[in-house]
């Protein structure tokens, strides 16, 4: 029988796979930008050819525009850093850039399209990249010199540890991750470098929810971890349990560079709650609250 009294919960760990991916390549610039940098604020403003200034939300004072600054920076994440991160490359990236930003139609923060806004810089067109050969002064090039700029410049030693793991695979037959497990057989490059990230990123995920689940038995808490989501833990609580739950869990995981020494950054879970049972609470609309906020509003 569901509880009308509870709420539920998705405690997501923020950023999961980039700081496991830290933990093997040690990258400091990377480091850096993942603590107290923006590299998706950054290679946006690269790639559209932007005053750093115009994609800081904060610097607008209406919803609407610090929505359209927010959705800029959003789609250069997705389609590009963390696509370039999983192994993609400037030609699939720069065409889903230019299908989600341009032929979407989307605008600055001004009002003026990105669209015409890089036309004003000399860019005119997608471009092609065919045997090897890609469209002069289109946006492709443009791609292709960011890409560039990103692996040798900004993370060289990221990018020399994905050739160093590939390097490893290919003369023993194996990789290993920071848990012990190998993973053989057929790997593309790719593989080498995703799997070893992953599996640590989800083992820690279960590594929590193991600690958890004992927390909340032992405080005889009225909540049950009822599912797991990507980086994302989910659990039903009562309105009245729920402060104490998340702080429980927040302690766990700011704990886990201890268990796990070889994590150089700290990690951190962006929370989401729904309303209660009885006010139709439900998955599909979820509000983001920070722990002050939780703490004030059900304390």
């Amino acid at each position: 029988m569901i509880n009308l009294n509870n709420v539920l919960v998705e405690a997501d760990f923020g950023g999961a796979e980039v700081i496991t991916s830290a933990s093997y390549h040690n990258d400091p610039t990377f480091i850096y930008d993942v603590q107290h940098g923006d590299m998706h604020k950054d290679l946006a403003t690269e790639l559209w050819k932007l005053p750093e200034s115009m994609l800081i939300a904060k610097n607008y004072k209406t919803k609407k525009e610090q929505k359209k600054a927010k959705k800029i920076r959003f789609c250069t994440k997705n389609d590009w850093t963390f696509a370039q991160f999983y192994g993609d490359y400037f030609g699939s990236c720069g065409k889903m850039l230019w299908e989600d930003v341009i032929d979407s139609g989307l605008e600055l923060p001004t009002g003026q399209t990105v669209e015409s806004w890089i036309n004003d810089k000399g860019i005119y067109e997608l471009g092609e990249f065919i045997n090897g050969e890609v469209t002069p002064g289109s946006f492709l090039e443009h791609c292709k010199d960011i890409e560039k700029k990103m692996w040798e410049e900004r993370f060289p030693l990221y990018s020399k540890w994905k050739k160093d793991i590939v390097d490893f695979y290919r003369e023993y037959g194996f990789i290993e991750n920071h848990f012990g497990f190998r993973f053989v057989g057929y790997m593309s490059d790719n593989q080498c470098c995703n799997f070893p990230i992953q599996s640590c990123s989800f083992h820690i995920l279960v590594h929590t929810i193991i600690k958890y689940n004992k927390f909340l038995r032992k405080h005889k808490l009225k909540a049950k971890l009822i599912g797991q989501i990507h980086d994302s833990i989910i659990l039903s609580c009562h309105i009245k349990d729920v402060v104490f739950a998340l702080n429980g869990l927040e302690k766990i995981v700011k704990n886990l560079q201890k268990d796990f020494k070889w994590l150089p950054i700290p990690m951190k879970m962006e929370y989401e709650l729904s309303k209660m049972g009885k006010d139709d609470g439900n998955f599909s609309d979820m509000t983001e609250y920070d722990l002050k906020t939780i703490g004030k509003m059900y304390g």
